[in-house]
């Protein structure tokens, strides 16, 4: 379908309040920085070593975009400090670059190539994260290449993409690893608003450490609809099955339903309901090298690899929704609320983590130049195994509350 993108309410242009950006020759540049103050109540994300701090976080980004007729390019540039008033080992630096670049070929065809770099700390609170250790620091490499082809009704859609995660300390190696995939999404228009799609996607995942034990390949189908009304939904309803085989012939391979679902729909001029639904399997990071560190977690657990336990499957199941509301009271205020839901089973031990999230944000655009933002956050998680910390730290919960002051050119 050919129709513009549905835009949510916080996305929608707004001549009066969006930055007009500095022309340089044939690209514009769009500078910016923020200025966030925040207090945490649980900056460690667990229930045994709770602490809580006021944390400010600085940001510098530029982004390049080009105004050309034909084909496309763009840049973008960050920078983020994340500094911590008491606790200055949780501290937090990252920065990323990345470039789109888009080959108009044709009417009916297009090469699309994208690369990005991110060093970055790991997220407290994420599924395998350990509870009061200092964040371990990793850097991220993709890069993905396309083609798109149109026949009147019918769009073909291929990819080929490398996703590498390097972590930088020798001891954090175990989490290092590469995934290569190849995607194909072949679409039909019913009408200029209703299509139906079928994707296929396969995906090689190589670890750096315990290879023999941990490798695996990922297949999956889905086949699906899409809806576009321009302006007021976008929507896609995908489902199917995915297969992922070790190549370790002592595991099972593990065949699972999938889905994968977005919704942005403009109830009103506005207000905007956004919607996402995603059903998955990876593999865990946590797999225990024996030469190099104790196969024990820090409740006592025997990790992944213990040379002491029979072959057991190590793989993470995960669901995800995302339901979030969007308003705009005035032409100058903003605000959205949004929950979220994530389900990670533990295929190893039988954990069942879930974590509850709410997002309230409120924001005011001053002029051109300047955005004030307000968030607050909770966040929970809960466990069918509360004692058990073999993959991460546990069940906690946490509030955020930041004020953040934004300024673009």
């Amino acid at each position: 379908m050919t129709t513009p993108a549905t835009l949510p309410v916080y996305r929608m242009p707004r001549p009066f309040y969006d930055p007009a950006g500095i022309r340089l020759g044939s690209f514009l540049l769009f500078p910016a920085a923020s200025e966030a103050l925040g207090y945490d109540d649980n900056i460690f994300a667990s229930d045994q070593h709770r602490a809580s701090d006021m944390v400010n976080t600085t940001s510098e980004s530029v982004s390049a975009a080009s105004q050309w007729a034909k084909h496309s390019l763009r840049a973008d540039f960050l920078a983020n400090q994340e500094i911590y008033a008491q606790h200055a080992a949780n501290n937090g630096y990252t920065w990323s670059a990345q470039a789109s670049a888009r080959a108009d070929l044709s009417a009916e065809a297009q090469f699309q190539l994208d690369g990005g770099f991110i060093q970055q700390p790991l997220l407290r609170g994420s599924p395998e994260e350990e509870s009061g250790a200092k964040r371990p620091v990793f850097n991220t490499t993709d890069v993905k290449a396309g083609y798109i082809q149109h026949d009147g009704p019918a769009e073909n859609r291929l990819e080929f993409s490398l996703h590498d995660v390097a972590y930088i300390s020798a001891q954090d190696a175990s989490h290092s690893g590469t995934r290569f995939g190849y995607r194909d999404r072949v679409s039909y228009d019913l009408s200029s608003n209703v299509g139906l799609f079928f994707q296929g996607e396969f995906a090689q995942q190589h670890w750096l450490r315990r290879a023999d034990l941990r490798n695996f390949d990922l297949l999956t189908g889905i086949f699906g609809i899409a809806v576009e009304i321009p302006s007021s939904v976008h929507a896609e309803f995908g489902a199917g099955v995915l297969r992922q085989s070790f190549n370790n012939s002592s595991f099972d391979s593990l065949v699972a339903p999938t889905a994968h679902e977005e919704l942005i729909w403009n109830v009103l001029p506005l207000t905007s309901i956004i919607a996402t639904v995603d059903r998955t399997i990876i593999g865990t990071e946590t797999f225990c090298d024996i030469g190099a560190s104790p196969c024990r977690s820090l409740s006592g657990s025997v990790l992944p690899g213990d040379p002491s336990l029979a072959p057991r499957r190590d793989s993470l199941q995960t669901t995800t929704l995302d339901l979030g509301v969007q308003h705009e009271f005035f032409h100058d205020l903003l605000g959205e609320a949004r929950f979220g839901y994530d389900r990670n089973h533990f295929d190893f031990n039988g954990l069942t983590d879930r974590v509850y999230s709410l997002r309230l944000n409120g924001r005011y655009l001053i002029n051109r130049v300047f955005e004030a933002d307000f968030d607050y956050t909770y966040r929970q998680r809960t466990a069918n195994m509360p004692q058990d910390r073999t993959f991460n730290s546990g069940p906690f919960e946490e509030n955020v509350v930041t004020f953040t002051l934004k300024a673009g050119l």
